[in-house]
């Protein structure tokens, strides 16, 4: 998807009009405009501007990723060299590796249906204290 399309889309979502998001950036709305349908480009500071106000990566603006936040690609990516790892263990590892995602699963869901989210730092510390112990 082009930058003016993703702009229109983030605007909308936000509610907000040409000349609200052109005050905001502190430019006519005929330049927001220009985004938006001609192919024009903010300079750097006005698209950081931009990624920050609506809660993006500079890359989902551009057009250049289709995940909207850091966090969303930066799992992806994990999960995709986890794949890459994981298939590289011997059999038994995996098993022994497939049954300790499978509890951590079925703890996780456990505590986000029932709305114990406060037990969800639990899962932060003991990866802290492992940590610890490998250092």
């Amino acid at each position: 998807m082009s930058f003016g399309k993703r702009l229109i889309e983030l605007r909308k979502e936000k509610g907000l009009m040409q000349s609200e998001l052109a005050s905001l950036l502190e430019k006519g709305r005929s330049t927001v405009s220009g985004y938006e349908t001609e192919g024009k480009e903010p300079d750097y500071d006005k698209l950081c501007f931009l990624a920050e106000y609506f809660g993006v990566t500079t890359d989902y603006l551009l057009g250049r990723d289709d995940e909207r936040t850091p966090a969303a690609s930066l799992f992806y990516n994990d999960t995709q060299k986890f794949r890459e790892h994981f298939n590289m263990l011997p059999a038994e590892a995996k098993t022994i590796v497939a049954e300790i995602f499978d509890d951590l699963y079925l703890l996780l869901n456990r505590d986000i249906r029932s709305a114990h989210f406060e037990y969800l730092s639990l899962y932060r510390y003991s990866n802290a204290y492992y940590q610890g112990i490998s250092a």
